[in-house]
């Protein structure tokens, strides 16, 4: 359960902090078709994180609501569904960083972090 709300968290976290710029044009032909997988391009990679985290750095500060649906299994293995569940996403970059879940008042999940830790 917590494995599956942390990546789901995770995923929001990126979504949110992914920014709105566009990537750059490219002229370059595609790579080769299915079953021929292109051979990993470090400095590619390299390029696209430093893309990625220079459109993050522009953002500095976020304070947004939210609302999800919100679904995870038990440790019991029974599947549960909560629609239309308030969020609240603080990023304060570097580090600082929050995500709270609640319905109704009550708190179904938290995470974030600071300088120093992170924490579930």
């Amino acid at each position: 359960m917590i494995a599956r709300a942390l990546l789901a968290a995770g995923c929001m976290l990126l979504a949110g902090t992914s920014g709105c710029q566009s990537p750059p044009a490219t002229t370059s032909p595609p790579g080769p078709g299915p079953g021929h997988p292109d051979p990993i391009d470090e400095a590619a990679i390299r390029e696209q994180l430093a893309l990625h985290n220079a459109r993050v750095a522009q953002l500095g500060r976020i304070a947004a609501p939210g609302v999800i649906e919100f679904a995870w299994v038990d440790e019991a293995g029974d599947r549960h569904f909560e629609p239309q569940v308030n969020t609240r996403l603080w990023i304060d970059l570097p580090r600082r960083s929050g995500l709270r879940l609640e319905k109704l008042g009550e708190v179904l999940f938290w995470l974030g972090s600071d300088d120093e830790r992170y924490w579930l």
